[in-house]
């Protein structure tokens, strides 16, 4: 679940699983200031902490509370793809295996090519659905508890793995 709460009264209301994070939507600025991806929260009180704090960072409205899916450290997922007219004219598919850090990496410290098709047709659905023109990193996870991918995001520019493509042949 992701929530986009407008104001620390909106984040006080939620309902949302524990643990969860914040994040900024766009991920740049935020970092450069705290060198970290995300603030994770695992209880209401450090969730309205760590908001207050997100918000010295970057504008609310920016900001995103998720859900956390547990123990998917080694499940995350990238289709990879340059992608045009709703069609793959080149992917691969990758498993990050390892990141550092762990919890919510800035770096894949090993990644590996994979073929997973559900993963690409999860991808080509939702670059149709926005008519994406160009390269990008669509990120899945696999979630344990039900066993299916979830979306993550979309990053349009090159990855850091993209050296596996020219391993794939593409």
């Amino acid at each position: 679940e992701t929530y986009y709460p407008e104001s620390l009264s909106e984040v006080a209301e939620l309902k949302c699983p524990f643990p969860a994070v914040v994040k900024p939507a766009v991920m740049w600025k935020f970092f450069q200031k705290t060198g970290r991806k995300a603030f994770l929260a695992r209880t209401k009180n450090e969730l309205i902490s760590l908001y207050t704090s997100a918000c010295s960072v970057v504008n609310p409205n920016e900001l995103i509370v998720q859900e956390v899916i547990p123990n998917v450290t080694d499940q995350l997922y990238s289709f990879c793809t340059f992608y045009k007219q709703n069609k793959t004219m080149a992917r691969v598919v990758i498993r990050r295996s390892r990141h550092h850090p762990m919890e919510f990496g800035h770096c894949s410290t090993y990644v590996e090519q994979t073929e997973c098709p559900e993963i690409e047709l999860l991808g080509q659905k939702i670059l149709n659905q926005i008519n994406y023109y160009g390269i990008c990193e669509v990120e899945f996870v696999r979630d344990p508890r039900d066993d299916t991918f979830k979306f993550l995001e979309i990053n349009p520019r090159i990855w850091g793995q993209i050296s596996l493509a020219q391993s794939a042949g593409i």
